[in-house]
């Protein structure tokens, strides 16, 4: 009887403990499921912040891709309009001219035509060298116009290449070059501000 009960509470013990390890193991793969399943959860947020930011960035070139479009159309159709205004001009110009009179000799009336042909080509070089003029005056005034918005969105090194064009275009253009000398200060005094900056973090 007394090996017996003996024999029984050692049963009992083994199982109680088979019973912990099992409690213990179960414990365990269930940490390790939920580890897995946040790992998986953290990739597929990484996955999400990956293709947010390369969406909005495709979104933001196709915007700046259809801006360009829209400028390149813009200016199309400034060359269609100067085109007819020269052809127009020169219609006016070859119509305008005076017909030799007909008692004139052949000789005097080919030497009045050549002269009128050389008006011609000379007024003809005249009008397009003045739309020239109009459209360099043009391009030069969206040129200012475009690095002053850069300028005013901290886009300074962007902002002196616009006014650099502007001086290849227009030498003589002083507003560019005082320009270009402010930008460039702006970008001397954020340099040193950054670099105050990384001195301090690198104390901390």
């Amino acid at each position: 009887m007394s090996h017996s009960i003996g024999s029984l509470k050692t049963n009992n013990y083994e199982l109680r403990k088979s019973l912990g390890e099992l409690k213990e193991e179960k414990e365990r793969l269930t940490a390790e499921e939920y580890t897995q399943l946040k790992n998986k959860q953290i990739a597929i947020e990484t996955a999400q912040t990956t293709q947010n930011k390369e969406r909005n960035r495709l979104e933001k070139e196709l915007t700046e891709t259809k801006n360009l479009l829209h400028e390149i159309k813009q200016k199309l159709a400034l060359v269609e309009t100067d085109k007819d205004k020269i052809k127009e001009k020169l219609e006016k110009l070859e119509s305008s001219q005076v017909k030799p009179a007909e008692t004139e000799t052949v000789a005097v009336k080919s030497t009045d035509v050549r002269e009128r042909e050389k008006d011609t080509e000379m007024s003809r070089e005249s009008l397009i060298k003045e739309t020239q003029e109009e459209r360099k005056s043009s391009l030069v005034e969206d040129l200012l116009d475009k690095a002053i918005q850069l300028y005013r969105q901290g886009k300074f090194e962007e902002a002196i290449a616009k006014w650099e064009e502007v001086l290849t275009l227009n030498p003589g253009k002083l507003e560019a070059k005082f320009n270009i000398e402010i930008a460039q200060d702006r970008i001397k005094e954020r340099q040193k501000q950054e670099d105050l900056k990384s001195t301090l973090i690198q104390r901390k």
